[in-house]
This record gives structure tokens, sequence and C-alpha cells, in this order.
């Protein structure tokens, strides 16, 4: 009856607690009982969790999502040339991405960078990469360059570089 009456004290904290802050996670409501009623309460942490588990109080973390490429630009786009090609040797058909890295993570931040990558299709090789803290254009064409650096001086390569929804080519300096 002990562990009942416990339970019950605690789901009470927690009601109070919750009624000014939602958002109160439960760690620092472990935090906040602890330093409310120290050694007089005979509960300990793992209890406490316990309690916060069975009766599904906890707090979903908000998380940071990144912003990822807008598709839906209604920009000019060029037609798919790779739709049915298939390619039967290196340097003829480069694709290219942009995905973001979570690099650190914790209950109140989530921080990540863009890696931006060119991959031949044929060796499924990265050509070329680079890593940035945003989507600008800067970091795409970074890769392009070290990708480009690898064929430089080569010719009669006919080569497609693929990368979804381009609304339009980046002006390259060499």
């Amino acid at each position: 009856m002990a562990k009942v009456a416990q339970e019950d004290f605690v789901l009470q904290f927690i009601k109070e607690i919750r009624e000014v802050d939602r958002g109160i996670g439960g760690m620092k409501l472990w935090l906040m009982y602890q330093r409310k009623f120290g050694m007089n309460e005979p509960i300990g942490r793992d209890r406490f969790e316990d309690i916060v588990d069975k009766y599904g109080l906890k707090v979903r973390m908000k998380v940071r999502k990144p912003k990822t490429t807008d598709s839906t630009h209604g920009l000019p786009v060029y037609p798919n040339l790779i739709k049915d090609f298939i390619p039967t040797a290196p340097n003829q058909l480069w694709v290219s991405d942009i995905t973001y890295i979570t690099v650190w993570f914790d209950e109140y931040v989530n921080i990540f960078c863009y890696l931006s990558l060119i991959l031949d299709a044929y060796t499924e090789e990265i050509v070329g990469w680079s890593v940035g803290d945003t989507l600008e254009k800067t970091y795409p064409i970074e890769a392009l360059k070290m990708a480009l650096k690898r064929i430089e001086g080569n010719t009669g390569i006919n080569l497609i570089h693929h990368s979804d929804r381009c609304p339009s080519p980046p002006k390259i300096e060499q």
C-alpha cells in the first residue's frame, strides 16, 4: 500500500509542476522533487523515472529539423537525361545530392551540417564532396570543382552531371 501512496504522491507533484510548465522533462522533474523534499520522501530516481514511464508522462523532445531542398521552386527545370541511362564506364554519369549530418544532439539543441556529395554512378565512388553549415550553392560548387579536378586534361569525356530538380546549371570559374 505504501508503494501506491508514493506513486500517487509523485503523480500529484508532477501534475502541479506541469500545470505551470508542461514542457519540463523527467530529469528536471526529479531534480525539482529532490530539491523540494530531500530525504523526507523515500523514493529514488529510478523509481521516479519508472512512474513517469508507467503513466506516459515523458515530454516529447522538440527536434529542430534541418532545411532541405525545396523541389517546388517553380523555376524551369532541365529534362531528366538519366531516366533510362545506365553507365558502362567511369565518368559517364555523376549524380549529386545534399544530405544533413547531426553533429551534436542533446535535450535542447540539435546541431547539424550539410554534406554535398558527387558520386560516379558506375564506380559508386565519391568523386567530390564539401561540408557546410547552410544550403548555399557554395558547397555543392566546391564538391563539383573537386570532382572536375579528377578529369582535368582528359579529352573525349561525355559526362552527365545529374542533380535533382536543378533549376539552372551553376556557373563555375576554373
